[in-house]
Order: structure tokens, then C-alpha cells, then sequence
């Protein structure tokens, strides 16, 4: 994954990464491996996520009350589509808007 300076200032840190995904669970199981360069000293950081199809997330949000406002491909805000790596999904939830007095609520 890199390498980065250790924010206590041991030095630097490669970072690695092995992962399997259970498709049956749609889990990836991830494992961080972190290690002090030049040094013997080194530690994991298992990590799961949880995986969702896109029309599967668009559903969940739907029935939970969430209107989706944009659904992104990745940071840099391009669009969504069938090569997106990622979904990023910026959604609103219209219970918690503020009462509107034109509306009369």
C-alpha cells in the first residue's frame, strides 16, 4: 500500500494488505500489515467490510427513509456507473429537516 512516517516518530512504516472476500456473506476480509522499516517490530489490523450491490444500497436507504442527493464513483466526484471501483453516496433523510412555518408545520 506505502509507506508513511511514524507519527511517534520511530521512523517509517511500510503498509501492506492482504484480503479474501466471502461472496457467500459479501464480506472482504482485510488484514493491514504494518512494519517498522529496517526493524523487526511489526503488527496486523484485521478489517471488515461489509459489501452492497448498487441497487441493493439504493433500496436499503430508500425503505430506511434516506433520499439519495448524489451517488459518486469516487473522491474525485465523478459520476457512478457500471467501472466505478467505489460508491459514495450522499444522502439526506427529510424527517430531520427543520419544520418550514410556509408549510404551515
Amino acid at each position: 500500500m506505502g509507506e508513511y512516517d511514524d507519527p511517534d516518530g520511530g521512523g517509517r512504516i511500510r503498509a501492506t494488505e492482504t484480503s479474501e472476500y466471502d461472496a457467500a456473506a459479501q464480506v472482504k476480509h482485510i488484514v493491514w500489515h504494518h512494519q517498522l522499516v529496517g526493524k523487526a517490530e511489526s503488527w496486523d489490523v484485521p478489517l471488515k467490510l461489509r459489501m452492497f450491490y448498487p441497487q441493493e444500497i439504493d433500496v436499503l436507504l430508500a425503505y430506511n427513509g434516506f433520499v439519495i442527493e448524489h451517488k459518486y464513483g469516487d473522491f474525485n466526484c465523478s459520476p457512478f456507473g457500471a467501472a466505478s471501483a467505489k460508491q459514495l453516496i450522499v444522502c439526506s433523510d427529510p424527517s430531520s429537516a427543520p419544520a418550514n412555518p410556509a408549510d404551515g408545520r
